[in-house]
């Protein structure tokens, strides 16, 4: 049954995926670009603003820029892929599901490895 779900979403991405405008981010490079933000989000959190050399705006725009520019994309052509994807939810909720399985996937591979060095060295 989930693998059905999956093939009819990976359908409907594709199918959707036709209609986006040239100058919005394809929904697989919005994905990568997302998880990244995500990441340096928490990177952000957890150890960034514990540095009060700069203010928590400032460690979040310096992150965020640098996502951008490793996806080499401009906060313009992030914001008008985001504002295009906010009028089309059924095609956002497909990235962002798609966005979310990928961190799930991360987090359980590092629990996974944690457990298993944890075997390792008792």
């Amino acid at each position: 049954m989930r693998r059905l779900a999956i093939v009819i979403s990976v359908s409907l991405f594709f199918s959707c995926a036709n209609t986006i405008p040239g100058e919005v981010l394809e929904p697989e490079k919005m994905q990568d670009v997302l998880s990244d933000m995500l990441l340096a989000e928490g990177f952000t959190e957890n150890f960034l603003i514990l540095d009060s050399s700069k203010t928590r705006e400032e460690w979040f725009s310096q992150e965020y820029s640098r996502v951008m520019a490793i996806h080499k994309i401009s906060q313009e052509d992030f914001r008008n892929s985001l504002n295009f994807y906010k009028k089309h939810p059924d095609v956002f909720k497909i990235i962002v599901d798609t966005v979310y399985q990928r961190s799930q996937r991360m987090r359980n591979a590092g629990f996974k490895g944690a457990a298993e060095k944890s075997l390792r060295v008792q």
